[in-house]
């Protein structure tokens, strides 16, 4: 279940970022997209870590 919510949120902080990017016209360049790439990765790993161990604290 980590892995699905994990997922989840890395598609929905990439996209508003990406969105808000685009809504707000500015100028984006090809670093921009792996700086926003990296922290969505990074809210990943820290989502994906703490709902493992909310299911480990579960069993």
């Amino acid at each position: 279940m980590a892995l699905i919510r994990s997922l989840a949120v890395w598609v929905i902080i990439y996209d508003s970022q990406c969105w808000l990017g685009y809504v707000n016209k500015w100028n984006l360049e090809s670093a921009d997209f792996y700086m926003f790439y990296a922290v969505a990765t990074l809210m990943m790993v820290i989502s994906y870590v703490m709902g493992r161990i909310e299911d480990l604290e579960e069993k």
